[in-house]
């Protein structure tokens, strides 16, 4: 890493062992306690960290949502629309 570099090592550390330990629950795959622990925070934690992480622009709430939804929404009715037709 450069010394300018605004990264948090202790996040980047613990977003690569949540992400191994996804990969881990995907492949023991069963009913056993270690599956059944590592499934129970994996995901969770890793998408707690990426919030963490975001900066996004710094826009209002309203305006962050309202762009949101229209990057989400337009294509989900798009293609709900072109997969009735078809």
């Amino acid at each position: 890493m450069s010394a300018g570099s605004s990264r948090i090592h202790w996040v980047d550390t613990a977003k690569a062992i949540s992400i191994f330990c996804i990969v881990f629950g995907h492949t023991i795959r069963d009913d056993s306690m270690a599956g059944n622990f590592i499934f129970s925070f994996n995901t969770a934690v890793f998408f707690m960290l990426s919030g963490y992480t975001f900066r996004g622009d710094r826009r209002s709430s309203g305006s962050f949502i309202v762009n949101a939804l229209k990057k989400i929404m337009l294509p989900f009715y798009f293609w709900s629309i072109v997969s009735i037709v078809i």
